[in-house]
């Protein structure tokens, strides 16, 4: 039997070759599938948690937990030899090892903060009020601890304050020094130097340990949370007022005074550690977690949640796009499968005729296409995942970022691509099976007649061309609330690309039958007149019009995809490059932190306090030496206030974009690309460099106050919201329109934010272009980018 498979592929290599080529694509397919689903799904997972911390400005990993230890626990320690110290790190320890278990990610930030709440404290020079006392530790570098503050005045723990408390209050020897944060100092009235005691602090009502000291501590610092650490998962500001102690003083004060503690505990894991494998055991874990804890939270599983939702789409996205050609494929092992029975039908006679049964030939043809399927697998394999890797490398038509990019690390080999494989050939073997049932399903006496194709006699390409354009027609109608639902992280409707492939199969079926109907007619024409080649070569076309169509429908399939896909691809890039050009509006913008100086100045007549603010200009010398060296062509300054509102005949629209701009230098700098606007933008440009008080706005704006070219409009500038300071005009002046443009460099019409809810509203902007010199002759310098 083997020797008998192994002749015959061997006497019909170059089929049996085509064969093994279509079966190894179908498992390259299939085990893409699988790579692409496993790598697209981690790239959605980092992203969600990116998007996270984008929307929040928090690390995206966080949870925290809290539990209490009563005075009791403390001395059922000590009699087991175990001061406070000790038992505290012991019971933070257990509690962090519990939720770390649960959670199994890397620990990039801890804060434990633990403390004696709501503790009566005597001011030196004021009444008491109820502090709480405690230390804070990030539970990974006790050598860090400092690195977490900034310092605003006074003095580290221990360090030097002699020059706060030279005409102040004595500090007693025994006082431990403490840390405060700046709204502690401003809520207390509390200075560097200034002393404060705890009477009650370890006592009960009964008074059992009346020989116990008062604690007194004295105030070494005050400080803030240093900038962009995540150790601050609770920062200095929200929460109660507390005294901070070192670690070490804490500890010793809690083994003396013994009394109720509170234990937080805050943890940031890294999430670059979840992905396919582990994403369900961890959201289990803190699901488990959040049940049995009442003081656990966390903000990883709300993430999660929205994971699993986009991974059904990303998943049908990748089924929807591959499937198809997965059909194509299996059309191609088909037409080899019955091209080799074509070849095998006397041979298949004969061995029937003389007595070798029908399920015996069909084991013969099974045995067969399972040898050749399990040969093509680890070819398949292997080619999958290193096409699958160069795939994963495209960022553009025929662009390639190469194999050791971020980007195509997420795509690895994973095991379900080898069980992917086996199906696949499954499927191939049954494919390559089904010519052999419809040749035993023959009749005898049946006659090869030309017959007219299934699709092509119900007009099935017709229905499907029709079906198609109804869903480009509900496509377009459902446009606007589609990508809404995109950009509400819905994921993109796979029935685009279902419509995409019917359309194109459709076409292919049509074209199919039009040409056939002009061969028709052109035979008609001719019959008379061809000489014998054309004639039997227009014949034979007729009459294998059945068979020699599929191959005709594979190959317009074929290639009418791989042209579609390409285009898309290139649009969708060039789209993407052309929206990002058209919103930076030339190579760099850049943005720096202005800092804004607020001064009291008085109080008017009617009790309302007066401000006023200043500026702090960054150093633009440093950009203007980018020309100068040959680093840049140009740069230029423009002004950006998205507040003011403009107003015109009772008219008024609020947080209109102002742009003031240096119409030479922003012409050389900035760029937009022709066809936005009726004319080119330099030409607005000459007009607004012509008008002094000119201003170029925006169509909509226009059409918002029914404003032409001539008109003026009144301009509103109003404080800093940093200054907090009631939203009244500071400055108005009128402005001449001189232009209206649909776009402009930098401009974008629309934004989008996200409602309380969560989902995303769409927003229209309006743009007022003015002259920098005017800006600052009436509204002083305010920020501008370079």
């Amino acid at each position: 039997m083997i020797r008998y498979l192994f002749t015959k592929i061997k006497n019909k290599y170059k089929l049996y070759l085509c064969l093994i080529c279509g079966m190894v694509s179908m498992i390259m397919v299939f085990s893409l599938i699988q790579m692409f689903r496993n790598g697209s799904l981690n790239k959605v997972i980092q992203w969600n948690f990116i998007v996270q911390h984008d929307d929040t400005g928090a690390f995206p990993a966080t949870l925290q937990g809290a539990f209490d230890l009563k005075a009791v626990d403390f001395r059922e320690a000590a009699k087991e030899g175990k001061n406070a110290g000790a038992f505290l790190e012991e019971k933070i320890g257990d509690y962090e090892k519990k939720i770390n278990k649960k959670a199994a990610l890397p620990v990039v930030a801890s804060q434990r903060k633990v403390y004696f709440l709501n503790v009566k404290a005597e001011f030196s020079y004021r009444d008491g009020k109820v502090l709480d006392v405690g230390m804070m530790d990030d539970g990974l570098d006790e050598n860090a601890q400092k690195s977490h503050y900034k310092l605003e005045g006074g003095a580290w723990f221990y360090d030097d304050i002699s020059e706060f408390t030279k005409d102040g209050a004595l500090v007693p020897k025994d006082a431990y020094p403490v840390l405060i944060s700046r709204s502690t100092a401003d809520a207390y009235d509390l200075v560097v130097g200034e002393v404060v005691s705890f009477p009650m602090l370890g006592r009960t009502q009964d008074d059992e340990r009346p020989d116990l000291p008062v604690l007194y501590v004295y105030i070494s610092g005050i400080v803030s949370e240093a900038p962009g650490d995540y150790y601050w998962h609770k920062s200095l500001s929200t929460g109660d007022p507390m005294l901070i102690l070192s670690k070490e003083d804490f500890y010793k004060i809690a083994d003396e005074y013994t009394r109720e503690v509170k234990c937080e505990c805050y943890e940031s894991l890294d999430y670059r550690f979840i992905d396919t494998k582990n994403l369900n055991r961890v959201h289990n874990g803190l699901l488990s977690l959040k049940k049995n804890d009442k003081e656990f939270s966390e903000d990883i599983s709300k993430v999660i949640e929205k994971i699993k939702v986009e991974s059904r789409s990303v998943e049908q996205m990748l089924y929807v796009i591959i499937l198809p050609l997965a059909a194509l494929i299996l059309t191609f092992i088909g037409m080899i499968s019955f091209r080799i029975i074509e070849s095998e039908t006397r041979e298949l006679q004969t061995l029937k005729d003389r007595g070798l049964g029908k399920w015996r030939l069909i084991e013969t043809y099974f045995l067969s296409s399972l040898v050749l399927s399990q040969i093509s697998m680890p070819i398949g394999l292997v080619g999958g995942y290193f096409f699958g890797k160069v795939m994963a490398g495209i960022n553009d038509f025929m662009g390639f970022m190469g194999l050791g990019t971020s980007s195509v690390d997420e795509y690895v080999f994973v095991p379900s691509m080898i069980v992917a494989g086996e199906i696949a050939a499954l499927v191939s073997v049954l494919i390559n099976l089904l010519p052999v049932f419809l040749f035993f399903k023959k009749k005898k006496d049946s006659r090869r007649v030309a017959i007219v194709p299934f699709w092509e006699k119900y007009f099935l390409d017709i229905v499907l061309l029709g079906i198609s354009v109804y869903l480009l027609f509900n496509y377009k109608k459902q446009l606007p609330s589609l990508s809404l639902s995109v950009m509400n992280g819905g994921g993109i409707d796979p029935m685009i690309f279902v419509n995409a492939t019917l359309f194109l199969f459709a076409c292919g079926l049509l074209m199919l039958r039009l040409i056939f109907y002009l061969i028709r007619l052109f035979y008609r024409i001719g019959e008379a007149h061809f000489n014998a080649p054309t004639f039997a070569g227009l014949l034979q076309i007729i009459r294998t019009r059945k068979t020699s169509g599929v191959i005709s429908v594979f190959m317009v399939v074929t290639v009418a995809m791989s042209l579609f896909h390409a285009n898309m691809a290139r649009t969708i890039n060039s789209n993407k490059q052309a929206r990002i050009n058209y919103q930076v509006g030339t190579d760099v913008r850049i943005r720096e932190k202005w800092e804004v100086f607020i001064k009291k100045v008085g109080v008017s007549d009617a009790g309302v306090t007066i401000y006023t603010w200043k500026y702090k200009e960054p150093d633009f010398g440093m950009y203007t030496s980018l020309v100068s060296e040959g680093l840049a062509k140009s740069v230029t300054k423009v002004a950006i206030d998205d507040t003011v509102s403009v107003t015109k005949s009772g008219v008024s629209v609020e947080n209109v974009n102002m742009m003031g701009i240096h119409t030479k230098e922003f012409g050389n700098t900035a760029e937009l690309r022709e066809g936005l606007n009726s004319k080119h933008f330099n030409e607005y440009l000459n007009a607004l460099a012509s008008e002094y008080e000119g201003a170029i706005i925006s169509s909509n704006l226009a059409k918002e106050l029914k404003a032409e070219v001539g008109d003026y409009v009144q301009c509103d500038a109003f404080p800093p919201k940093v200054t907090f300071m009631k939203k009244e005009a500071y400055a108005t002046t009128r402005f001449k329109v001189v232009a209206i443009v649909d776009a402009w460099p930098g401009f974008d019409r629309y934004t989008y934010r996200r409602s309380e809810e969560g989902d995303v509203i769409e927003e229209e902007n309006h743009l007022m272009v003015v002259n920098y010199s005017n800006v600052l002759a009436s509204f002083e310098v305010f920020p501008y980018e370079v």
